[in-house]
């Protein structure tokens, strides 16, 4: 038991430092003490005695020294000493202490508030019972991946007693019932086993049983906002779509499906037999039990594609089933704006560190006397170069501390910001792993600082060339060669940082600036969502619309009113494959896809959108005529670039032979339906009343007046045509458009911060560095001024010298920026990585900053005194 014992005393010399002390002095004495006695029973006189024993044993102080050595616990001493040594140094500069941990704090702190994003985002679980059993299963066509149909849903499901687990969900929109008037909510359809795939145990009720028909669960803020947040919920029953549902639970707080961030309730969906295969828009989620890898559910997989194949021939037969980490879904691409952000604060970490080694290279100068003292004094090398590190990792640790101090009170200003690129931004905090990451960099970066001055100490030579207070010698040419070098570095990672910002900035000016094709100013846009009753018949429909648009039109201010099932930038509601004629793929061949919308004859005139050729919709359009569509001018030029598009024809969905083909009567100007960021699609129109009219449309209303004058009207006009007809999703076109681009303001506005405190930290290094070289240049400065040397010159040389260093930075950094903006690529609207106006632009900006930072130590330089500088050397 030596060894409990053992470390049972370590732990009394650590916690009881003072009484271990004492015990350690009495029992040494003691000892002492009985060799006194015993030399003077041997005869020796007592003043000979004590001399004698204390001859034996040597230093009192030293005989502690060799005890505290060989209790195992000196090294902890020595680094508490140490670091109580660096805390009262550190005390003694508090400017210099400052400006380090101010450096320091910003890098550890953007990297923190960056690390905290990717935690949440990339590393956390899914917010589900083992979540890493959880997979999507997809439609894989060739590069197109897309949801499955109920037909593919009941095949799948039959391999559930086998292999593996299946549920399957749709978004949608509901209306619900309430005595202030009807409610549009957000929700989604689920299948009866959906809560228990996922493991999820509602706050309240029960989970959808195999007995249930029309049940529906609610989510949390649904319970307390609409139901009053009490247990009788359960008693209750909601009207949604003119149907009665029984409520049968209540979910836990925070939870939502795969992709959504905002639903509301949840309705139960029981999947029959389809007369055919389509359509698709199922998300099903598979749970591969333990022991299942994914390759080989994946084959199990094709036997059922190829039994889906044989009951459902039509279309291509080039399609399988995939399976993806239902994780993967969820992130999608934000791994590569999280690694490009995360590169970003990582040059700004970087740029913080050279400028604190600076700082820590000047200091040193200053601190070469007390080295050489202590060096001569006793004290060894590791023991100096230990202190030095110390000190470094203390002023680490402490920039960590204000790191995260700082990334806490940004974390909510980042959360807003990046919540429009970023999904998965509730599960972003402070947790224990990003503090633990924050103290490795901290400790990190005290480290990487402290190294650099150690290694630049002369350390064979310390009493020669510590032990003075010139200016000049190797060690100081030593000194600013890495200043210099330090410098460099720090405008080439700023460089880097400052292009990506300016590529995004552009890229945003040009996406804000673009002619999107269609007017967005003076439109307001919002949705409807009629009942099936009496709205499934199409005379009702079509009379609703009428008088709506006749209503519409009545409001003072008003000009056109128009519908569709989608408006621009990024509302598009369907996307369909289709043939041209002449074009025709055969039985297996692939078809391509486009935005598919239908629209009434006005939509067009309303959102300004021009006609290139043909006409639009007229009101013969109808059922029972033959199908008009109208194309973009991009559908155009990529199919027929010779010749007129009017005339053409072309069928809708998979080819079928028998299916009626439809004309193109007219061509429009190209709008974007999928995001300004992705360019204009060929893009087909089809008449609203010809297309089975949805009852889920966009409206939109061209109008001469404030729009928060003429919203309320609307809605009057709405309510009084018809109270059960909820009017959601109200906004103006201008408001969509900037929605559209709020991802790119928000990106644009992150970069733009860091590369404000990469300029900031890097003019301060060069600002530093130029300072103490001038210093350091007094006596030459002062010769070369009592020669006849003008002030003009004196300046014109210490500014050389700086933008010299910055000249060099800007080009070392070229290589690393055009990395950093290869990787933008994706995110850039309408200019390329490589952009030369931005190159210019970024350069031009830190060659003005190193500029700006070098002209006060240059004009101090030219004001010093000859004489005065002579007399201090």
């Amino acid at each position: 038991m030596r060894w409990i014992r053992r470390i049972t005393h370590r732990f009394r010399s650590l916690l009881g430092r003072t009484k271990a002390a004492q015990e350690l002095d009495e029992e040494i004495r003691y000892h002492i003490e009985l060799d006194v006695k015993k030399n003077i029973d041997a005869g020796i006189a007592p003043d000979e005695a004590r001399r004698q024993a204390l001859l034996r044993f040597g230093s009192i102080e030293n005989a502690k020294e060799e005890v505290r050595d060989e209790s195992g616990v000196r090294w902890i001493e020595d680094l508490v000493n140490d670091v109580r040594f660096a805390l009262r140094g550190l005390r003694k500069t508090p400017v210099f202490t400052a400006a380090a941990l101010i450096s320091l704090g910003i890098g550890i702190g953007a990297n923190t508030a960056i690390f905290s994003v990717v935690n949440g985002v990339l590393l956390q679980p899914l917010a589900y019972s083992e979540a890493d059993e959880l997979f999507i299963t997809y439609i894989a066509w060739r590069d197109f991946n897309g949801p499955l149909s109920d037909a593919d849903f009941l095949r799948l499901s039959e391999m559930q007693d086998n292999s593996a687990s299946f549920a399957a969900y749709n978004l949608d929109d509901f209306t619900v019932a309430r005595q202030e008037g009807p409610e549009m909510v957000r929700g989604a359809w689920v299948t009866p086993t959906m809560f228990d795939l996922l493991g999820i145990s509602p706050l309240v009720g029960r989970r959808f049983s195999a007995t249930d028909e029309y049940a529906v669960v609610v989510s949390h803020g649904f319970w307390q906002t609409r139901l009053s947040g009490t247990a009788e919920v359960l008693d209750r029953s909601l009207e949604v779509n003119g149907d009665v549902y029984s409520i049968v639970g209540v979910l836990p707080p925070g939870f939502h499906l795969p992709r959504i961030t905002e639903s509301d309730i949840y309705m139960l969906r029981r999947v029959d037999e389809p007369p055919r295969r389509g359509p698709f828009y199922l998300r099903v989620i598979v749970r591969l039990p333990e022991g299942i890898e994914p390759a080989r559910f994946h084959e199990h997989l094709g036997s059922v594609a190829t039994r889906t194949k044989g009951l459902y021939p039509a279309g291509t037969d080039e399609w399988s089933y995939g399976i993806l980490p239902l994780k993967e879904l969820v992130v999608g691409n934000a791994d590569r704006t999280l690694y490009l952000l995360f590169a970003a604060v990582g040059c700004v970490l970087f740029i913080a560190i050279a400028n604190v080694t600076n700082l820590l290279l000047a200091r040193g100068s200053a601190r070469r006397s007390e080295l050489a003292l202590r060096s001569a004094l006793g004290a060894k090398r590791s023991r100096l170069v230990r202190h030095m590190l110390t000190e470094s990792a203390v002023l680490g640790v402490l920039g960590a501390t204000l790191g995260v101090g700082l990334a806490w009170l940004g974390g909510e200003i980042l959360g807003v910001a990046a919540a429009s690129f970023l999904p998965r931004m509730d599960a972003v905090r402070l947790d224990n792993r990003v503090l633990m990451f924050a103290l490795a960099v901290g400790l990190f970066s005290g480290i990487v600082v402290g190294v650099v001055p150690a290694l630049s100490v002369p350390w064979k030579r310390i009493n020669q060339d510590l032990g003075t207070t010139g200016r000049g010698g190797a060690a100081g040419s030593r000194r600013g060669a890495i200043r210099r070098v330090l410098v460099i570095a720090e405008f080439a990672l700023a460089l880097t940082v400052l292009l990506a910002s300016g590529l995004l900035i552009r890229s945003l000016r040009r996406m804000q600036s673009a002619d999107l094709g269609f007017e967005h100013e003076g439109i307001i846009a919002f949705r409807l969502s009629l009942p099936s009753d009496p709205y499934e018949s199409p005379e009702e429909f079509d009379t609703f619309f009428a008088t709506l648009e006749q209503r519409l039109m009545g409001v003072p201010g008003v000009s056109r009113v128009g519908y569709a099932t989608a408006v621009p930038p990024d509302r598009l509601g369907m996307t369909n494959n289709y043939t041209v004629e002449g074009q025709e793929p055969g039985p297996r061949g692939a078809q391509p896809v486009s935005p598919w919308l239908a629209a009434n004859q006005s939509y067009f005139g309303t959102l300004g959108i021009p006609i290139m050729q043909g006409r639009t919709f007229h009101e013969t359009d109808r059922d029972g005529e033959p199908g008009a569509v109208v194309v973009n001018e991009a559908f155009a030029r990529f199919h027929f670039p010779d010749e007129t598009a009017v005339g053409k024809r072309m069928k809708s969905g998979a080819w079928d032979a028998t299916r009626p083909w439809l004309t193109i009567v007219g061509v429009v100007g190209d709008a974007p339906y999928l995001g300004i960021r992705r360019g204009d699609h060929r893009t087909v129109y089809v008449a609203y009343r010809q297309s089975g009219r949805w009852r889920v449309p966009w409206v939109v209303v061209r109008h001469e007046r404030d729009a928060e004058t003429v919203i309320p009207q609307i809605r009057g006009e709405i309510v009084a045509l018809d109270a059960r007809v909820p009017m959601h999703d109200i906004s103006t076109m201008e408001q969509l458009v900037r929605e559209s681009t709020s991802a790119g303001r928000s990106l644009s506005s992150l970069f733009s911060v860091l590369a404000v405190v990469a300029v900031v930290l890097a003019a301060t290094g060069i600002y530093g560095v130029i300072s103490y070289h001038v210093n350091m240049r007094r006596r030459e400065i002062a010769i070369r001024q009592a020669l006849g040397s003008a002030s003009v010159a004196v300046v014109g040389h210490v500014l050389k010298e700086g933008l010299g260093l910055a000249v060099f930075g800007i080009v070392l950094g070229s290589g690393g920026a055009y990395m950093l903006a290869r990787g933008l690529r994706s995110l850039l609207y309408d200019i390329g990585p490589t952009d030369v106006t931005t190159y210019v632009g970024t350069a031009l900006i830190l060659t003005a900053t190193a500029l700006l930072a070098c002209m006060v130590p240059s004009v101090r330089a030219s004001r010093v005194d000859p004489v005065t500088a002579l007399r201090e050397e």
